[in-house]
């Protein structure tokens, strides 16, 4: 397993959050997840950020872009980044530094802006480009990261960039101070000592970012993981680079290197923080107009807080934070009971989808959680006012048990966002579809809201509910799929128990999910069927490879994976 290094440690005691990154870094791997159709994500990207390290110890981050196919994965332990003269800028250093380095480490943030879908990769660059142009890395590190604060942006066609000019210099000139203090979007890129290059991204309403002076750019660090992987990084190593990108506009792109560090209690006042980064600048790379692509802005993240003195209408406004009073409690298993929060105004959600809360407890702190809503909305379109979670009693669990033992009916938490693409409901048309739903433990509670989602909007798509659970009296909404499929013929349940010493009920399987018991019900046209998992990371690996032997494409499995 991955170990954090002593800067990303340092950052995590201080901020509180030392268990939650140690929870979380079970997401960490030394492979890339290809069993859940990850190379399928990156073929279909048109661009992703690399970061590097030259010979004077300055990150720099660039953009590099291409048709589809020209960043891929051949296997789970290498990326493949076409770097060819078309992909990446003339005179970029990151292309100088794969030219003359082969030993550099290199970080690569892979993002789909329009389905807010991002995966980090660090790794070791293994050799200067070869004759087909493309360039190669070993992967040390890799996982994916949540959707919050990435703007939903979507290439609507291409840039002419012929007559484009590069500008350098040791302090910003006016023109790349208009377009930082305009931003949306920074790729952020750090170094550490145990893989070398970082790349990241932040994001907010246009202003976040500050320009103090020529020489000094600074933001707010808004609420994250916990894992601090950035901010550890500037705890042993001050090197930083940034790339800003005019997206919308004049498709100038402006690299920037030198030196960051975290300022825990800065004079300015930020809303949405208490923590900024300063960086100083060294130099600077201005490329006028060499944006490859036009985009368009689609809608700004519900979790960027408001900037002051920057217009907030319409979409920046955005309808988070708002706060919801819990108004009802069902116990639905021996460790699972479902929470019903009551919100203001309605609030958009899809089933399949989460919602991240924040809570302030007097006796524990604050703190950040995301659960993935069991119930569907009375509309895909206007949402609800109701919002339901349920919540699994776990060994170590703070929030989760604390729910359990203390919340109180009126009791008022800080709804944040909704965000997540695991839903039938996104870019698809539920009603042609045969819909596999695959769960194991408490990865039921989307399940639920896509089943209940399909049947209240009018699908009767074939829908197979399989799930897996420890104990039969740990199994949430047992009656109710009793009560559905006894009237559903479109519905069929698969149970499983892995105790190996329970007694069996009700056709119930012994062990887990496996290729036995899903062949009989999707082996005659496996290709049609689209897959929703969700479970222990193991189970959806176990339960994925099944279903890729079974026929069904790597393409048509969805899974939701996130660090929050």
């Amino acid at each position: 397993m991955v170990q954090f290094h002593e800067g990303e440690i340092a950052v995590q005691v201080k901020a509180g959050t030392r268990g939650v990154a140690e929870e979380l870094k079970r997401g960490i791997s030394d492979r890339l997840d290809l069993e859940f159709g990850r190379n399928e994500f990156f073929r279909d990207l048109r661009m992703v950020y690399l970061a590097a390290v030259d010979r004077y110890g300055d990150v720099w981050v660039s953009e590099a872009s291409g048709e589809k196919g020209f960043f891929q994965a051949p296997d789970p332990n290498t990326l493949q980044v076409d770097v060819s003269n078309d992909y990446l800028l003339h005179g970029d250093p990151v292309r100088e530094i794969f030219e003359e380095q082969s030993d550099t480490q290199v970080g690569v943030l892979a993002i789909d802006f329009d389905k807010r879908r991002r995966y980090r990769t660090n790794g070791q660059f293994l050799a200067t480009k070869s004759t087909n142009g493309k360039v190669a890395v070993r992967v040390a590190e890799a996982f994916p990261n949540c959707p919050k604060y990435i703007q939903r942006r979507s290439i609507v066609g291409k840039r002419d960039t012929s007559g484009n000019q590069v500008l350098s210099g040791v302090q910003l000139p006016k023109e790349a101070i208009a377009m930082i203090q305009k931003a949306d979007t920074l790729v952020f890129g750090t170094r550490n000592p145990r893989t070398g290059a970082d790349v990241n991204l932040r994001g907010g309403n246009p202003g976040f970012v500050r320009v103090p002076s020529s020489s000094e750019i600074m933001w707010p660090e808004y609420r994250g993981n916990g894992m601090f992987n950035s901010s550890g990084n500037l705890e042993v190593d001050h090197h930083a680079g940034l790339l800003f990108i005019d997206y919308e506009g004049s498709g100038n792109i402006l690299q920037v290197v030198g030196e960051a560090s975290s300022d825990w209690d800065p004079q300015e006042t930020f809303e949405g923080s208490t923590r900024a980064i300063r960086f100083r600048v060294k130099k600077f790379r201005l490329y006028t107009g060499s944006e490859p692509y036009e985009w368009k802005l689609n809608a700004f993240s519900d979790y960027n807080p408001v900037v002051a003195g920057h217009d907030q209408t319409g979409d920046r406004a955005g309808p988070f934070p708002v706060q919801v009073k819990l108004v009802k409690v069902v116990k639905e298993s021996d460790s699972v009971s479902t929470f019903r929060f009551l919100a203001p105004r309605p609030v958009k959600f899809l089933p399949g989808q989460y919602a991240s809360f924040d809570f302030q407890i007097a006796e524990l702190g604050d703190f950040t959680r995301t659960w993935t809503l069991s119930e569907t909305a009375n509309s895909t379109t206007r949402g609800d006012v109701t919002l339901e979670i349920s919540v699994k009693r776990k060994p170590g669990g703070v929030i989760s048990n604390w729910l359990h033992d203390k919340a109180e009916l009126g009791m008022e938490v800080t709804l944040t966002g909704i965000g997540g693409d695991l839903s039938p409901f996104i870019d698809v048309d539920e009603k042609t579809r045969k819909i596999a739903l695959i769960s194991g433990g408490v990865g039921i509670t989307p399940m639920m809201a896509i089943l209940r989602g399909l049947r209240a909007f009018g699908s009767d798509s074939d829908v197979v509910f399989a799930h897996s659970e420890r104990h039969e009296k740990d199994r949430p909404f047992g009656g109710e799929l009793d009560r559905r499929a006894s009237t559903d013929e479109h519905l069929r349940l698969i149970r499983t128990v892995t105790d190996s010493s329970e007694t069996l009920v009700d056709n119930r399987a012994r062990g887990r999910i496996t290729k036995q018991l899903l062949e009989p019900e999707l082996a005659d046209d496996p290709t049609s069927w689209t897959v929703y998992l969700c479970g222990p990371d193991r189970f959806m690996t176990e339960v994925s490879t099944a279903l890729i032997e079974i026929g069904v494409p790597s393409k048509n499995l969805n899974t939701e994976a996130f660090n929050f």
